[in-house]
């Protein structure tokens, strides 16, 4: 049996609200940064997720440099040289990565409530102070150009960005968002730093904290934390998205000697901002987005069709 990979990518209907988040609370500081906080204190822990408006679709014809800007914040800050960064994090067991989608940057940390005071000067300081230190970003470079060059060779890692070219076309939001050989090999250090200067500042940029911890205190030891981080100019407003042919169309891309067949099937779906987006999320979740949902039970477990499904509704 041909074993297949199946990725279904849904635009579901609108579903009835019975699902609600648990209680948050919302704050923007003087500055223009907007923190979220949601209190969960089952376990002492403490998740962080940062996002900002400097995504792959502000690349220009720079293929790739919003991921690398966003790659290069962990290559050291003015505080924390990238050796000394690494090794505290790991002797910590706390996770801090940066990376870059198509509309956003982002940075993930989850860390121990009892090292909160060593970690959040951490996340401020890859935030606000990145060093970009050059030798650091000239071997990532390096890295990625034969990460690129090898990507060609697994279709479930290129899969994606030939679906969003398909779909999109020559427009922004079908740019090649980890970027080309060719694109990659151009960008400079410089590049990096005024891309960071433009789309990193503190007005746009939203500040997610889930976790073992009290609303008021956290409130005050962020306000504290971020109160220096200078307020930019107006944040970025992504590309207009133009029109997609409303068609059915099929792209077929030939591997010779591939072992599997990959296969994406996708339409537009409903803006982050829709009130049905939640319910939208919670009902995915059950359909197709989890080893359990019923996708994986019908073609997997029941027919042996495929090793791999699952639905996402963005």
């Amino acid at each position: 049996m041909k074993k297949i990979l199946f990725f279904l990518l849904l635009a579901l209907p609108g579903f009835s609200q019975n699902f609600k988040l648990p209680r948050y609370e919302k704050l923007v500081l003087p500055n223009g940064l907007t923190l979220m906080l949601m209190e969960q204190h089952e376990v002492p822990v403490l998740a962080v997720s940062v996002g900002l408006p400097a995504g792959a679709v502000y690349d220009g014809t720079q293929y790739g440099l919003a991921n690398l800007t966003a790659e290069s914040l962990k290559f050291g800050t003015k505080s924390f040289p990238k050796a000394l960064l690494d090794e505290k994090l790991d002797f910590l067991g706390a996770q801090l990565s940066t990376y870059a989608t198509l509309e956003t940057a982002t940075l993930t940390s989850s860390f121990a409530v009892k090292d909160q005071e060593t970690v959040w000067p951490m996340i401020k300081e890859v935030l606000v102070n990145p060093a970009f230190d050059a030798s650091e970003f000239e071997k990532r470079k390096s890295r990625l150009l034969v990460e690129l060059k090898q990507a060609k060779q697994r279709p479930s890692a290129v899969l994606g960005e030939y679906f969003n070219h398909f779909y999109y076309g020559n427009q922004p939001y079908g740019s090649p968002a980890d970027g080309t050989p060719e694109s990659i090999g151009g960008i400079t250090l410089d590049q990096v730093k005024n891309f960071y200067r433009t789309h990193y500042q503190p007005n746009g940029t939203v500040v997610s904290v889930v976790g073992d911890f009290n609303t008021a205190a956290m409130k005050a030891k962020l306000t504290t934390l971020f109160k220096d981080w200078k307020k930019g100019t107006a944040a970025t407003q992504p590309p207009a998205l133009k029109a997609v042919p409303n068609q059915s169309r099929v792209l077929l891309v030939n591997k010779e000697n591939a072992t599997e067949t990959q296969i994406i099937i996708g339409q537009k779906g409903v803006p982050m901002n829709n009130p049905d987006y939640v319910g939208i999320e919670v009902v995915n979740t059950v359909l197709g987005a989890r080893f359990t949902s019923w996708l994986v039970d019908e073609l997997r477990v029941n027919h042996g069709y495929t090793y791999g499904v699952r639905s996402s509704s963005i």
